[in-house]
C-alpha cells in the first residue's frame, strides 16, 4: 500500500497548516478540507486511512461529520476529534458519535502525532507499547 492518507476537517487555515505539518511529520499525506463529504468523494479511488475532525471551534459538529462518514460507508475508518472543550460531556458526545480518540485542547504536537501513528502507523509492538504508555500518562 502507498502512503497513508489522513483527511483533516477544519475551517481554520492556520489549524489546517499546523495539522498538515504534523501529519506530514509522521510520514503520511494530509488532505485539508472544510467539507468532509467532498474530500471523501474526491479521495475514494485512492482511499484514506484516518479522519481528523478539528472541533476546536464550535462551527464544526463532530457528530455530524462522523454521521457523514457512516452514510458514505466508511464506518471502519478511525476518527480523531480535536475538542474545544476538555469536559467529560464533550468527550462522551464524540465517543458516542463514533470517535476513536478525543483529544481535548490544549494538546501537544507529540500527543497528536503519537495518536496518529498509533492508529494507522505500521509500528513494531515495542513502539506501539511505548506510545500507549506515553498517551496514558
Amino acid at each position: 500500500m502507498g502512503c497513508k492518507r489522513v483527511i483533516v476537517v477544519t475551517d481554520s487555515e492556520k489549524a489546517g497548516e499546523i495539522l498538515h505539518a504534523a501529519v506530514a511529520s509522521c510520514g503520511f499525506l494530509g488532505i485539508i478540507t472544510s467539507d468532509l463529504e467532498d474530500a471523501v468523494e474526491n479521495t475514494c479511488l485512492e482511499g484514506f486511512d484516518l479522519v481528523v475532525i478539528d472541533a476546536l471551534r464550535e462551527s464544526i459538529d463532530p457528530g455530524g461529520e462522523i454521521s457523514t462518514l457512516a452514510q458514505l460507508g466508511f464506518n471502519d475508518v478511525p476518527v480523531v476529534v480535536l475538542g474545544y472543550k476538555a469536559t467529560m460531556s464533550s468527550a462522551m458526545r464524540a465517543y458516542g458519535a463514533g470517535a476513536s480518540v478525543y483529544l481535548p485542547k490544549p494538546f501537544s504536537k507529540d500527543v497528536f502525532t503519537d495518536t496518529v501513528k498509533y492508529l494507522i502507523g505500521d509500528l513494531p509492538p515495542a513502539e506501539k507499547l511505548r506510545i500507549e504508555q506515553r498517551l496514558i500518562m
